[in-house]
């Protein structure tokens, strides 16, 4: 099993970064504070307030079966930003259509 990634570590991280959507949408990660990411985006460049508990979520089911589709049914409204961040984790493979996330040795 594969040990627990945490939302907030991981977004801590990325700090600075910015993670492209499915589209090319930059998604620049301008802080972490308490549940919250705030994610510059065009229209928002200060930052839109995102839950951390989103990615969490799907952090947990994606270590858990080693394969998650993305979207807002299974990870809430910010699936694109969620599958953005969920891209930039080592050994993760992804399909754009529909968007998954996989570990290939799953």
């Amino acid at each position: 099993m594969r040990p627990r990634i945490d939302a907030g570590q991981l977004l801590r991280g990325l700090i600075g970064e910015v993670v492209e959507t499915v589209t090319g949408k930059s998604n620049h990660i301008n802080g972490v504070s308490g549940d919250f990411v705030y994610v510059g985006i065009d229209k928002s460049p200060n930052g839109v307030k995102t839950r951390t508990s989103d990615l969490q979520k799907a952090l947990d089911i994606l270590q858990l079966s080693g394969s998650l589709p993305v979207n807002p049914e299974t990870v809430g409204f910010r699936s694109s930003f969620i599958f953005a961040v969920l891209r930039t984790l080592p050994g993760v493979q992804t399909s754009a259509r529909p968007k998954r996330v996989w570990y290939p040795d799953s």
